[in-house]
């Protein structure tokens, strides 16, 4: 080599940065996740009631004032849970008065119903009934048109008493012989079932309409699974933590499953789409 030539350095080259990986996750590891969201959700299903809580202040606030007054009085009064059942027909038929007996000592029957009035129940004949104010208004409806069957409930438990009194009384229909079943427990355990099936609709609803945009978007039954799994871990974890905290499924908090489930899904997509752009 020429001394006067200068030393020829070697240049190294900067390793240049590889593709990037996509990561994975082993079969185990997705099974437990699965395995652990299974776990969380019969966890909640076994601690937290789903059942919207509707009681008799669902359509006042707790200072409205003639709420106060109601709890006075029944501070004086005991209040008890009373079921309505009109039937429209003839009073004065004697097949007429025959069903409605027949149905009163059916629903006395019931355990959950302390006592039942009717126009065979109660007056000491059709005659006093109409005469007395005191049965005529309780019994007797409006044009003389139909009469009331009044069951006063023993059972703090409505659900179970109304679900047999409404069985009771469907038994009882026949021509001419239509009662209706009315009362503030019973509309009151009506919007309790409509609140819960509410829940249950719309959260199935959520999780396949969204399974099916996910898998039509991502074409990976992976990802479809692992996003429902992750929304349902959300969606138990809130039930939980709302438990935890004492707040109870009302009427604004029914969907809550579904609240918490749908907003989890976008998050996940936008995640998941530009995980799968960047690798």
């Amino acid at each position: 080599m020429n001394g006067t030539e200068a030393p020829r350095l070697l240049k190294r080259s900067s390793p240049q940065p590889g593709p990037l990986r996509r990561p994975t996750v082993s079969f185990a590891v997705r099974v437990g996740l699965i395995a652990a969201t299974i776990a969380l959700a019969v966890v909640t299903v076994g601690t937290v009631s789903l059942t919207p809580r509707v009681d008799q202040s669902f359509f006042f606030g707790e200072d409205d004032p003639q709420l106060e007054e109601d709890r006075k009085i029944y501070q004086i009064f005991p209040y008890q849970s009373q079921i309505i059942v009109n039937v429209v027909g003839d009073l004065t038929s004697a097949a007429y008065l025959r069903r409605v007996a027949a149905l009163t000592e059916a629903l006395v029957r019931h355990p959950e119903v302390l006592s039942a009035k009717s126009l065979t129940h109660g007056p000491e004949d059709l005659e006093d009934a109409f005469e007395s104010a005191f049965w005529r208004r309780l019994l007797v409806g409006p044009g003389e048109t139909s009469s009331n069957i009044l069951v006063v409930l023993a059972s703090d438990d409505s659900p179970r008493a109304i679900a047999k009194i409404e069985s009771t009384v469907d038994a009882s229909h026949a021509p001419g012989f239509e009662p209706i079943v009315a009362g503030v427990p019973y509309m009151i355990e009506a919007i309790r079932r409509r609140l819960l099936e509410d829940l249950r609709v719309f959260t199935g609803s959520a999780v396949a309409v969204f399974g099916i945009v996910l898998f039509f978007v991502f074409r990976s039954p992976s990802i479809v699974i692992g996003s429902l799994t992750a929304s349902a871990a959300a969606a138990c974890l809130t039930l939980l933590a709302s438990d935890a905290l004492g707040i109870e499924i009302g009427i604004l908090t029914a969907n809550l499953v579904t609240l918490v489930f749908v907003p989890t899904i976008p998050h996940l997509v936008y995640v998941t789409y530009n995980w799968r752009q960047a690798v």
